[in-house]
C-alpha cells in the first residue's frame, strides 16, 4: 500500500481516497504466541441510531464463531461466545463545521475461564450483509433512503473525539481512544479466515478497536474471566454540514466487527492525527512499545514505529486501494 497515490483524509475537509469444567476453576491467560497473529473469538455487530441528532443510541450484538455472522440475525438461535460485546450508557456524538464525530463505549465480558489481551473488533465485509464492499450494513439517511456504497465509505474509523466545552474543539480523551490500525500482513490470517469461511469475496480490514481492562483503564488490555471485565470505545467521523438534519445525512448505520485476541500490544494514531506522541505515551503505559499509525505522522521517537501509508476501509484485499484512509 506503501505506493499508493492517495489523497489526504484531514480533519477540515474529510477527504476519503477512492482509488481503483465445573468446580474451581484456574485463570489463565491466553494470547497468540508472539510470531502469530490475531486469532478469531466471535463476531460482532454495532447499530448507532440518529446518529445526526442529541438524542443518538447505541445496540449491540455478539455471535460465536461457530455462528459467525449469521448469528447477528436476531432471528437465528445463537450459541453465547466466549467474548461478548454489550452497549453501555456512555456514548456520545457532536458536530463542527464539516464533520459529525460520534462514538460509543462497549462493555467487554468474559464468559471462559481464560485471561485474553488486546480484545479487539476488526471490521469486516461479507457480500450481502454490508453495504457495497465496506464493514457497515443497514445504513440509512434522514430521508429515509439507503446509503450506498459511495455513502457508506465516507464514514471512518478514528479514536474517540469529544467536543471541548471550552473552544469547541475536537479532542481526543485517552480513556476512550481505541482505534488501531494495521498493515495487510499483519491481519492476513484474519483474512484467509473470512475467505474460507465466507467465499474470496470476503474480508477483514486493517482498522479496529482494543479493548482495555474496566478496572485498569490506562494500564492494561487484560480482560479478566467475568462480566463486563472490559471496555472498548467505538469511533467515527462522517461529512456532515451545518445545519443537521439534512435529507442526505446519514442517520443510522450498523457496523460489522471481527471479534480478535492479539499477542502485541500496539497503540495508534488515527488519520486525523499529526504525530505519533499521543499513541507512544499511550502504549507505553499499556507495557508495549509498538506504535501504529500513517508514514507522514512525525513523533513517537520512543516507541518503535510500524506505520503505513494508507489503510483499507472498503473494498476486497486484493485491491487494497479501493478506498483507504491516510494523513
Amino acid at each position: 500500500m506503501e505506493g499508493n497515490n492517495v489523497k489526504r483524509f484531514v480533519l477540515g475537509s474529510l477527504m476519503i481516497a477512492g482509488l481503483a469444567a465445573c468446580g474451581q476453576t484456574t485463570t489463565t491467560t491466553t494470547t497468540p504466541a508472539a510470531d502469530t497473529q490475531p486469532v478469531v473469538l466471535g463476531f460482532a455487530a454495532v447499530t448507532f441510531t440518529d446518529v445526526n441528532t442529541d438524542h443518538m443510541t447505541v445496540s449491540v450484538k455478539t455471535s460465536s464463531v461457530a455462528d459467525g455472522v449469521a448469528g447477528l440475525d436476531s432471528q437465528v438461535l445463537s450459541r453465547p461466545a466466549g467474548i461478548t460485546i454489550s452497549q453501555s450508557v456512555i456514548r456520545g456524538a457532536f458536530q463542527d463545521a464539516t464533520n459529525r464525530y460520534l462514538y460509543t463505549t462497549l462493555d467487554v465480558s468474559n464468559s471462559t475461564s481464560s485471561t485474553y489481551k488486546n480484545v479487539t473488533l476488526l471490521g469486516y465485509n461479507v457480500p450481502g450483509y454490508n453495504v457495497g464492499d465496506t464493514s457497515l450494513a443497514s445504513a440509512t439517511r434522514q430521508d429515509g433512503a439507503v446509503v450506498d456504497q459511495a455513502q457508506a465509505r465516507t464514514i471512518a474509523p478514528i479514536n474517540t473525539r469529544v467536543e471541548d466545552p471550552n473552544t469547541g474543539d475536537a479532542t481526543i480523551p485517552n480513556l476512550k481512544a481505541d482505534f488501531q490500525v494495521y498493515s495487510e500482513s499483519y491481519i492476513q490470517n484474519i483474512t484467509d479466515f473470512m475467505n474460507t469461511r465466507y467465499g474470496a469475496a470476503s474480508t477483514a480490514f486493517p482498522f479496529g478497536f482494543v479493548a482495555r481492562s474496566s478496572t485498569a483503564k490506562t494500564t492494561s488490555r487484560s480482560i479478566a474471566p467475568g462480566s463486563k471485565t472490559g471496555q472498548v470505545s467505538v469511533a467515527f467521523v462522517a461529512p456532515d454540514s451545518t445545519p443537521l438534519n439534512q435529507g442526505d445525512d446519514v442517520r443510522t448505520f450498523t457496523w460489522y466487527g471481527i471479534i480478535t485476541a492479539d499477542a502485541v500490544t500496539t497503540a495508534s494514531a488515527d488519520s486525523l492525527e499529526n504525530t505519533l506522541d499521543r499513541a507512544c505515551s499511550v502504549v507505553t503505559n499499556f507495557g508495549g512499545s509498538e506504535v501504529h499509525g500513517f508514514n507522514t505522522q512525525t513523533g513517537g521517537a520512543l516507541c518503535t514505529k510500524n506505520t503505513v501509508a494508507s489503510a483499507r476501509i472498503a473494498g476486497d484485499d486484493s485491491a487494497p486501494a479501493t478506498a483507504v484512509i491516510t494523513h
